[in-house]
């Protein structure tokens, strides 16, 4: 595709009016420039992000003495405290109207509060600026095109940085002051040598071109209160890798580990990036979602999208191979813009990432290529997969795990195995779900530990060891047309037979029954408790009492979580802990809630559902209390527990109720309900 207008200089030219990078001269800043950081003061240097980019391979592997000294010389002037002299300045009262002076390192008076428009503008001198804590605010245009300027430090009292502040700038690390609530216009915009950038939870909405034509930035994090992305904001952002929405936020996602921002009232997929896996949700690619993606090579659209922007893929030059539905918007997309349009009906992408001993989580792969390490001994602790490319296919998976054993079906994306636990997985058992399971293969091998590669599975068959204590280090999946060649020994980059390998899929001790725990159609809820004197106990499903009985043993904390889910969304809660009170926020699918270590009584809990599973299903739950017994059942939110009598928590049961169904009764497990109150306070 080849676009008639370009946005280059988008918001330089429509809100600051600065000369573009032509005709550089020697010695000024380019792309590839090492070092250059914003930092909040006091941030120490582990507090700042320094993350390569493979555009800059070259430049970097030489820079490190530069950066270290620039780092060092920053510091060095924060440390002496040395004030720039007044005379250097123009005042207007305590407003710093604009910067005179010729040194390369500029420490503001503290008599300043502001910085104000276009004070250090087009200045090619500065390198390093130290602002007081007595500035509140910094105007728009203060920093623009000052393109040697490369450290910078921030007090957390700015609360207001105006539009296009730092456009143009040879900064390569931000960490935006906590407490500012607006990324205004063009802020970063053509910071060619920006490569991560650190939002605070204070932020509320980013605006048009914040970002434009950073060209290095590789990761993103939105955070949850963020109401309000602009137009252009990431456009020609062509190096990002890793795009993410965080869970808590109510407007926009990165559903399903997409690396995307999608819209959710209207799943509108806004921003893209190389990586980006479009859920089957999204039904419009927005404009510019990918401009100047050079990285982007093919992109798969679901059948579910219906709307794609003129301008969604425009400057991406290396852009050939469109995949979607015959007769698809996709396909109308690709030909009216000279793409190659490949036709995936029966062609799955399998997707899976896996979580690595000492590494964690691992980058997603697809269809086959290998996720774990090799040559390392790392042990494979945790595994998420998904496929796409059939809206009527789903994928499910269960690992045994060290001392659990096997665990609970997972699906669709959601982790199975542990993480934080030091756990080895052993052995995966991985097959289709959906209406269309029966047209479609998954096959799958493993490398274990001694055995090394082992042979393929497919469809439910397990893979791995059982009984030897040995540890998976390395998966391959892929998803195949039904009866289609298997894989063979070379496969994806794979050669197993080059080097310790057994043409077996699993090898056992010995070859009884494989039970997997709950139940392989329908959501399993699972939660385990820390116990007074016990410690942890094992994760328990669907109604099993978590906890004890009759030894007066108080419950500290909690984690829930959900597996197999059916639908979208997940589960979170929050307890009354002893001394704390109520937690202020509420903890989600499988983080801790309570305390450990802290000999702390849990008193009461609250539980519920969000997003589509809170439409289908109720959660019901009931504890028993010191001195009072086993209680009611609550749901949904609700209270249980006691307050006001500082009284233990000695056990749970908790359970999923399709929408509107019949509560559990007074007598469920063989566990009778004593009192008809689900929360007893004073």
């Amino acid at each position: 595709m080849r676009r008639t207008k370009r946005f280059a200089n988008f918001a330089l030219a429509a809100c600051m009016g600065v000369s573009l990078l032509v005709n550089v001269p020697a010695g000024t800043v380019s792309a590839a420039e090492p070092t250059a950081e914003v930092v909040a003061e006091g941030a120490t240097e582990s507090e700042t992000v320094e993350t390569s980019s493979e555009d800059a391979t070259a430049t970097d592997a030489g820079s490190g003495v530069a950066e270290e000294t620039s780092l060092e010389q920053a510091e060095e002037v924060v440390a002496t405290g040395a004030e720039t002299s007044e005379a250097d300045f123009e005042w207007n009262g305590t407003r710093i109207t604009k910067y005179i002076g010729t040194s390369t390192e500029v420490v503001i008076p503290g008599r300043c509060t502001e910085i104000g428009e276009n004070a250090f503008q087009s200045n090619w001198t500065i390198e390093t600026v130290v602002i007081p804590k007595s500035v509140t605010k910094i105007g728009k245009r203060a920093f623009a095109d000052s393109r040697l300027l490369k450290n910078i430090v921030i007090p957390d009292s700015v609360k207001e940085i105006g539009e296009g502040a730092f456009a143009i700038t040879s900064l390569k690390s931000v960490k935006i002051p906590e407490g500012v609530t607006t990324i205004e216009d063009g802020l970063f915009s053509s910071c060619f040598a920006l490569t991560s950038v650190t939002i605070p939870d204070s932020v509320v909405t980013i605006g048009d071109a914040a970002f434009y034509e950073c060209v290095l930035l590789e990761n993103i994090v939105i955070p949850d209160g963020v109401t309000t992305i602009g137009k252009s904001t990431f456009e020609s952002c062509r190096g990002l890798k890793s795009i993410k929405v965080a869970d808590g936020n109510t407007i926009y996602d990165s559903r399903e580990g997409c690396n995307a921002i999608i819209e959710k009232a209207t799943n509108t997929l806004i921003y893209g990036c190389k990586n980006t896996m479009i859920p089957n949700s999204v039904t419009k690619i927005g404009d510019g979602a990918f401009h100047e993606c050079t990285k982007l090579t093919s992109i798969t659209i679901p059948d579910a999208v219906k709307e794609i922007a003129d301008d969604a893929f425009s400057y991406c030059y290396n852009l050939k191979i469109i995949r979607g539905y015959t007769g698809s918007c996709a396909e109308t997309y690709a030909k009216k813009y000279g793409y190659t349009f490949e036709d995936v009906q029966g062609k799955i992408t399998t997707s899976y990432r896996t979580h690595v001993q000492s590494f964690g989580w691992q980058a997603p792969v697809t269809n086959g290529t290998m996720s774990g390490t090799s040559g390392k001994a790392k042990r494979l602790e945790g595994i998420e997969i998904s496929v796409s490319g059939n809206a009527n296919l789903g994928i499910q998976y269960s690992t045994h795990c060290q001392t659990y054993g096997w665990l609970p079906w997972s699906a669709n994306g959601e982790m199975n195995g542990t993480t934080g636990e030091a756990k080895r997985l052993e052995a995966i058992k991985i097959q289709l779900t959906g209406a269309d399971k029966d047209k479609y293969d998954v096959y799958y091998r493993v490398h274990a530990q001694s055995y090394g590669w082992l042979g393929w599975a497919k469809n439910g068959e397990p893979s791995g060891t059982a009984g030897y204590a040995k540890r998976l280090e390395g998966i391959q999946i892929v998803v195949v047309k039904k009866n289609e060649k298997a894989p063979g020994l070379d496969y994806a980059r794979v050669n197993a037979s080059k080097g310790v390998h057994d043409s077996r899929a699993y090898i056992a001790k010995t070859n009884g029954a494989i039970t997997i725990p709950g139940s392989t159609d329908s959501t399993n809820i699972m939660y385990k408790t820390h116990v007074q004197s016990f410690g942890w106990q094992n994760w328990v499903l669907n109604g099993t009492m978590s906890g004890t009985s009759g030894k007066a043993k108080r419950l500290e904390g909690i984690n829930i979580k959900l597996s197999n889910a059916a639908y979208a969304g997940g589960i979170q809660y929050r307890t009354h802990v002893q001394t704390y009170g109520w937690e202020k926020e509420w903890k989600k699918d499988g983080a801790m809630s309570g305390t450990s270590g802290e000999a702390k009584r849990l008193e009461a809990i609250q539980i519920k559902l969000y997003g589509e599973m809170a439409n289908r299903f109720d959660v019901y739950y009931r504890v028993h209390a010191q001195s009072y017994g086993w209680l009611g059942w609550a749901k949904n939110g609700e209270e249980a527990g006691t307050a006001g009598f500082a009284k233990r928590l000695e056990g749970i049961q908790i359970v999923l109720v399709p929408k509107g169904g019949t509560a559990p009764a007074n007598n469920y497990k063989n566990i009778q309900s004593v009192n008809t109150k689900a929360y007893i306070k004073k």
